[in-house]
């Protein structure tokens, strides 16, 4: 694909619906090329695709940019806007912002992997460039002077010879018949020229959350709506072996109730054997349900246990049943005194819980066609399934994405869309599928439980010489495939092939794992385990050769120059907790620091715990991040504090078991997420930098858990390798 910038101009009737059409008399398109794809991306996107961005400048000055990305509270709408305002010199009182629709126009659309800005930061301010370039060149033509005594700023064009001025919205239509530029003939700014970027926004959706005029997709209402709750089955690749319905279409307010959804395992994103009622309001769908006694056949997954799971793994891992997946060497003598460290960590199944369980809304049109509103992650991905079981091509099924109440992942997989659009097809009326807290809880993509195994080779004069993992955990690609049993290396255990750090021998191996249920992403991925496991066994390795953990990490960090980033927040954090003074903390309190990259940042923690007797309180968590150039600000401390409140949940209190091959959580009552009262408090420090951009959604997450456990043993001297820590403390 041409890696060129490719502009074009569009009609206004070309314009996405909702742009204010009948004001708007300069709109642009911009085609922006598309990166290099992960293997997930891949697998899932479209040939040829391109990400396809619109401009609209009305007569009254106001600016409407369209979002391709899912906004769900990381605040990419305003962070988009922000970027392609400050190239543009748009006044910000006059930009407001509007969702894409899922087309396969605007390129990847699938929003995970905190890659928004850091895919598209450089593209997106040449598409700003581009719009001012044409605003300019249209004043010059009025002017009939050069465009090089033309200056854009603050939404005026001034005419450098005689000072007089033209605002946006007087020049936007003698703009709209001006000939794209090439990328050649632009000039980005130079950091210290931003008006936007880096600075701490308000979210452009602030105001209509707080209000409650915020579209949600629990909060969809179409007329003449129906809406519908499902009973699925306990275990994967269940199915019905008895159920009378007859009694439950008597219900009132029922319409109809039928069986749904006989798809073996794997069952990717179809629905799972199901009952479905579908009544005039969601409390009488939901109480046919309850009242519902249905007997399930058992599948060959209704014996599995969770906990017994997790003991196999582990002697695998222990007993090196694995297969080798890469290792590094590098020239240096063999130390005499060599002692041996081993340590195996386990984490359980995680779900995501977002605050706003899944709900889809779905309609056919006169024509055939199917229209969507949803909580989506991933519009184009809904598209093709909901496609593919409707019997319709991708174009004729609209997905409109509304607000995401929180999504972790989850809401990348569109198997509860599908639900919605095979339900509205069958009862020919606009159909809601509601999700309630169990079903969320009951029928997730879980986050794979894992175990996984470290053995060093420590020496007192030398440091840690040698480094052997063994990994034990599901793929995500087993959702695909049934077969796949060992975890990507590109993907999975990029983050745990240390070839960086300052160690003579490292080799991992992965053990296979069978998937036992739907695996999908969480919030950072397999860096959850694999940071865990690090940063713990790092602080393990330190205390064997009576070191500070700070100097053992930067010790590790080296002077490589790839490992300069971590090594710089490792010590930045360290200087905000004071870290030097922690043997002058009360007894019963300590400091634990972890450090990890991913997502192309770099981030390290420091939490302050205070153990007495079996209470366990977490005063305060200090994160350092590097992330390159960023954007907003406010949303990348927020961000920060999102990441260490997720990540002290999965350290005290999450878990998901099975027994019997069924999900023993149902709520938040005994799947727990952090509350107020056992909330820290947090300090955030962001580097100031402009290289690159980094992710921001998701690497907070994973140094929070081995900081944690760190600091539990230097308070009490008890080495934890397990989570949650609520099965050892009351939290």
């Amino acid at each position: 694909m041409d890696n060129a910038l490719n502009i074009q101009n569009v009609s206004r009737r070309q314009f996405i619906r909702g742009a204010s059409a009948s004001t708007a008399v300069f709109s642009l398109q911009c085609t922006i090329p598309l990166s290099a794809l992960t293997v997930a991306e891949q697998a899932q996107a479209q040939s040829g695709s391109a990400l396809n961005l619109f401009v609209n400048i009305a007569k009254d000055n106001t600016v409407t940019l369209t979002c391709h990305r899912s906004e769900m509270g990381q605040g990419i709408r305003t962070s988009v806007a922000q970027v392609i305002a400050d190239e543009l010199e748009a006044d910000w009182q006059y930009v407001n912002v509007i969702q894409a629709i899922g087309d396969k126009a605007y390129g990847d659309q699938n929003t995970d992997g905190s890659q928004s800005i850091r895919r598209f930061l450089t593209e997106l301010r040449q598409f700003g460039a581009s719009a001012q370039y044409m605003l300019k060149q249209a004043a010059a033509n009025f002017w009939q002077v050069d465009i090089s005594q033309c200056e854009a700023k603050n939404h005026y064009v001034t005419n450098n010879n005689n000072g007089r001025k033209l605002s946006y919205g007087d020049l936007a239509e003698l703009a709209s018949a001006i000939t794209v530029p090439d990328a050649n003939q632009l000039t980005l700014k130079k950091p210290e020229q931003f008006n936007y970027i880096g600075k701490g926004l308000k979210s452009l959706d602030l105001d209509s959350m707080i209000n409650g005029t915020a579209e949600y997709g629990q909060d969809v209402q179409i007329p003449n709506m129906l809406y519908a709750c499902l009973k699925r089955a306990p275990v994967m690749g269940s199915t019905i072996a008895k159920v009378d319905l007859d009694n439950t279409k008597k219900q009132a307010g029922v319409v109809d109730a039928f069986t749904m959804g006989e798809h073996s395992f794997p069952v990717t994103f179809n629905a799972v054997s199901s009952v479905a009622v579908v009544a005039t309001n969601t409390w009488a769908a939901k109480k046919a349900l309850d009242a519902l006694n249905i007997q399930w056949r058992d599948s060959e997954y209704s014996q599995y246990d969770s906990q017994a799971d997790v003991q196999t793994k582990q002697q695998m891992a222990e007993n090196g049943k694995s297969k080798r997946q890469a290792q590094a060497n590098k020239q240096g003598p063999k130390p005499k005194d060599l002692t041996e460290l081993t340590a195996t960590y386990t984490l359980p199944y995680l779900a995501h819980a977002p605050m706003e369980p899944p709900a889809a809304t779905a309609m056919f049109h006169k024509d055939g066609s199917c229209e969507i509103w949803s909580c989506v992650q991933s519009p184009q991905a809904v598209q093709r399934n909901v496609a593919q079981r409707v019997g319709l091509k991708p174009e004729q099924v609209k997905v409109n994405v509304t607000l995401l109440g929180g999504a972790f992942g989850r809401k990348a997989q569109p198997d509860f869309v599908v639900e919605a659009a095979l339900i509205a097809k069958r009862m020919g009326q606009p159909v809601k599928v509601v999700w309630s807290r169990e079903d969320d809880i009951q029928h997730d993509y879980y986050h794979t439980n894992s175990v996984i195994h470290h053995k060093a080779q420590i020496s007192r004069t030398a440091g840690l010489y040698r480094w052997d993992t063994h990994v034990a955990f599901t793929p995500i690609q087993s959702l695909w495939n049934i077969n796949k049993d060992i975890p990507n290396k590109n993907f999975e255990l990029r983050d745990i092939i240390r070839h960086n750090f300052n160690i003579d021998k490292m080799q991992t191996h992965a053990v296979s794992s069978p998937a036992h249920t739907r695996i999908g992403w969480l919030r950072s991925v397999a860096n959850i385990q694999n940071a865990f496991s690090i940063g713990c066994f790092m602080d393990e390795v330190a205390h064997a050769l009576k070191q500070n953990p700070l100097a053992h990490w930067n010790h590790l960090l080296g002077n490589q120059p790839e490992n300069s980033k971590l090594k710089n927040v490792t010590n930045r954090v360290c200087e905000m907790a004071n870290w030097q003074q922690r043997d002058s903390l009360p007894e019963d309190e300590a400091l634990g620091l972890a450090a990890h990259h991913s997502f192309a940042s770099d981030i390290a923690v420091v939490s302050h715990v205070k153990v007495t007797g079996n209470k366990l309180t977490v005063k305060k968590v200090y994160l350092s991040i590097d992330a390159g150039t960023i954007v907003n600000i406010d949303r990348v401390k927020a961000q920060m504090e999102s990441a260490i409140i997720f990540g002290l949940s999965i350290a005290l209190l999450n878990e998901i078991s099975f027994k019997n091959g069924a999900v023993e959580q149902s709520n938040f009552h005994d799947f727990q997420v952090l509350r107020i009262n056992q909330s820290p408090e947090i300090q955030v420090d962001v580097v100031k930098s402009t290289d690159k951009p980094g992710g921001v959604g998701e690497p907070g997450v994973p140094p929070v858990p081995p900081s944690i456990v760190n600091a539990v043993y230097a308070a009490t001297g008890k080495r934890h390798r397990s989570l949650p820590l609520n099965q050892f403390y009351t939290v």
